[in-house]
């Protein structure tokens, strides 16, 4: 822009000469008329042949000046919308990554000069929003659906005057927020989610909305520079997801610490897949003889190295969470289909994570280790939680239907924790339902648990599957189920989770 202005100033230069230079030719030529026989009439001969050539001149460099000035506008036009571009977000308009980073580091910038002075600094408190399931929207409801959601957020966001919304990038969005008022920002934050909710909620069956999960960070009490805040509230933002998302959560040192020791965890585990530090252990089903009929095979990390037993209770979710889950389910059905032969069960029910079902790796990982082994699918039960199916999306329910096409038998574990959906026996193939422990230890002394596994074992009857009740410790419990109608029990009376003798070692997976 500055050559722009260079050459205009000289176009605009040699238009003044040229004025000039026309100006005064005219005016030798006009006394020349007056004194005819003069100097001037010989000089104005000799000028009048000039005089055309500089009134082209002159027509040229105002030519010349007009069209650099509208090329000029056209270029800052461009140069705006470029900057507009790199300063706001194009679908959402909220501040660009670029942009709300540079604002960010001023205000602490300023902050941390308040401090070299001796000042009372100024604070704010950095939120960090992430959408949950947002790949799953993209998916299932398509991106006009997506793109949506995410305009949604930052219109609410920005409706608000003490908050300043940037998109970092894809589902994630970060705000400054000129408070640190815990109350304040524990109202504003619930109000804004409410009517995140109240816009996108009422067409779920749309945009498949689930809510968002929010980390909080404040400066300069977190943090005093940029990435070290924005990781503050990250940690916070991981926290609420592990919550069960569509929550918001304060960052505090306890946060790091734990997400330190999982980072450790999760290294640790994959070292474990690689190098068969694992275990699987198989707890007989019997029937109301006591038979064994089948078995339930449990995962189990022995670490060799602290010489402890990590509880799956503590490496499942965060092998969900850290991605893991896809090889430690593998490792567990290879192991286990090596196993069968000699494990002598008739059949070997396997839990599937529903991280697994969410992902598009079960169904050929399955077909290909069966291949590997030589196994059968209907030598196994593939057993799922209440909790996973009752929020089955359209993806994990045409999973959980290829598997059923594949011969497995489906199981629907823990029922009655999650809301008891009965509509699920219609909604998915399953042929088998596992009655929670919670139910089950409490049916002598508790009327409701009486009447719902009763119910259960009604159905199961009616519909023919089978009824399985868990955490059976005794004798009573063991009566009380078969009583209430289940077919199948499983639980320490019958003998606790053992590992097999001398299992063959499997091959690592690189």
């Amino acid at each position: 822009m500055h050559q722009f202005r260079i050459q205009i100033a000289k176009i605009r230069a040699l238009h003044l000469i040229a004025a000039a230079a026309l100006a005064v030719s005219v005016s030798v030529q006009l006394l020349a008329g007056v004194f005819p026989g003069s100097v001037l009439n010989s000089i104005a001969i000799a000028w009048r042949i000039e005089t055309c050539g500089l009134v082209i001149a002159l027509l040229a460099t105002l030519a010349g000046a007009h069209r650099l000035g509208w090329t000029r506008r056209q270029v800052e036009a461009r140069d705006e919308a470029r900057a507009h571009l790199v300063e706001r977000d194009s679908l959402t308009n909220a501040y660009s990554r670029y942009r709300f980073m540079e604002l960010l580091e001023e205000k602490l910038k300023r902050i941390r000069s308040q401090q070299m002075a001796g000042q009372a600094p100024g604070e704010f408190t950095l939120m960090l929003i992430d959408v949950d399931h947002f790949k799953k929207i993209n998916d299932t409801f398509g991106h006009a659906a997506g793109d949506q959601v995410l305009k949604t957020v930052v219109q609410v966001a920005a409706a608000r005057t003490n908050w300043t919304v940037g998109r970092l990038g894809g589902d994630e969005f970060a705000i400054i927020i000129e408070d640190t008022d815990y109350r304040h920002i524990l109202g504003d934050t619930t109000n804004f989610m409410q009517k995140l909710a109240e816009l996108l909620r009422k067409e779920n069956e749309k945009n498949g909305y689930d809510g968002v999960s929010i980390g909080l960070a404040q400066a300069p009490l977190h943090a005093g520079l940029a990435d070290a805040l924005l990781t503050c509230a990250d940690i916070a933002l991981y926290q609420a997801k592990r919550n069960g998302r569509n929550q918001f959560a304060f960052f505090d040192s306890d946060m790091q610490r734990t997400q330190i020791r999982e980072r450790l965890v999760a290294r640790e585990l994959r070292a474990a897949i690689l190098l068969n530090h694992l275990a699987v252990y198989y707890q007989p089903i019997v029937d109301h003889e006591n038979s064994i009929v089948s078995a339930e095979a449990l995962v189990r990390w022995h670490d060799p190295v602290r010489r402890v037993v990590i509880p799956p209770s503590e490496f499942i979710p965060i092998a969900e969470q850290s991605g893991l889950i896809d090889s430690l389910g593998e490792w567990v059905f290879r192991r286990v289909c090596k196993d069968y032969a000699r494990s002598g069960f008739k059949s070997i029910a396997v839990n599937v994570s529903g991280a697994q079902l969410m992902h598009d790796q079960l169904v050929p990982m399955l077909r290909e280790v069966l291949r590997e082994t030589g196994c059968s699918a209907g030598n196994f039960v593939l057993e799922i939680t209440e909790t996973v199916a009752l929020n089955a999306t359209p993806t994990v329910i045409n999973t959980v239907c290829q598997l059923k096409e594949m011969g497995f038998r489906l199981s629907l574990d823990d029922f009655g924790t999650g809301n008891s959906g009965f509509a699920l026996m219609r909604e998915l193939p399953f042929d088998i339902i596992k009655i929670d422990k919670s139910y089950v230890q409490k049916l002598g002394d508790d009327a409701i648990a009486q009447v719902f596994v009763s119910g259960i074992g009604r159905l199961g009857e009616m519909l023919g599957f089978e009824v399985v009740a868990e955490g059976i410790e005794s004798s009573e419990h063991k009566i009380l189920a078969r009583g209430a109608g289940s077919t199948r029990f499983q639980g320490y009376l019958f003998g606790k989770p053992e590992p097999l003798p001398q299992a063959e070692p499997i091959a690592a997976k690189g």
